[in-house]
């Protein structure tokens, strides 16, 4: 089972060795019309991530298996609005490492963002600690139903606004820039 040493065993190449599914990885980047529950994902991602969900959704409503495959690689509107269904059913997880604290990990409701970067709110910075000089996360899609309900009642940060340390102060609130934005604004 271990083999010769244990980076050549049976455990490490047929378990920890195999890609993982369902992850995607980006630079994060600021964007104030996202509230705090949602984030902007590259549509490439999205359709990469959400492809199995989407031709499970498919399949469902009477497409075959093979035609659905088509649709999606052609990211026919058809697809294109299950993949839309699927993606406000189906949040996904975004930390940023290292996840020292409850809030590097947290749920979002995904929409397709144009470019290449994660769009994030600025309300959410500071519980990931993220100042936009070049920090990445990674999002996960959660597989099981079990996980996409406790995404949503548990790890959405409007369910997570109060800090542990003393549960009465606020977690995500407006940093110096948003700050600054307002007053010069008024």
């Amino acid at each position: 089972v271990i083999g010769k040493n244990p980076k050549s065993g049976m455990f490490q190449s047929k378990v920890i060795s195999k890609n993982v599914g369902g992850v995607g990885r980006g630079v994060v980047t600021p964007d104030p019309n996202l509230d705090m529950d949602s984030i902007g994902i590259p549509a490439d991602s999205a359709w990469t991530l959400y492809k199995d969900f989407i031709m499970r959704r498919m399949v469902k409503q009477g497409y075959p298996p093979l035609k659905s495959v088509e649709l999606i690689e052609e990211r026919h509107p058809i697809a294109e609005e299950m993949l839309n269904e699927e993606m406000k059913h189906r949040p996904v997880l975004v930390n940023r490492a290292p996840v020292w604290h409850k809030f590097n990990l947290m749920a979002f409701y995904p929409h397709i963002a144009e470019g290449s970067t994660i769009r994030v709110s600025p309300l959410i910075t500071q519980g990931f600690t993220m100042d936009f000089d070049g920090d990445q996360a990674n999002f996960h899609v959660p597989i099981s139903d079990k996980a996409v309900v406790q995404a949503k009642r548990k790890m959405l940060p409007s369910r997570n606004l109060l800090s542990l340390t003393d549960l009465r102060s606020v977690r995500h609130s407006p940093t110096m820039e948003m700050t600054m934005g307002l007053y010069w604004l008024t």
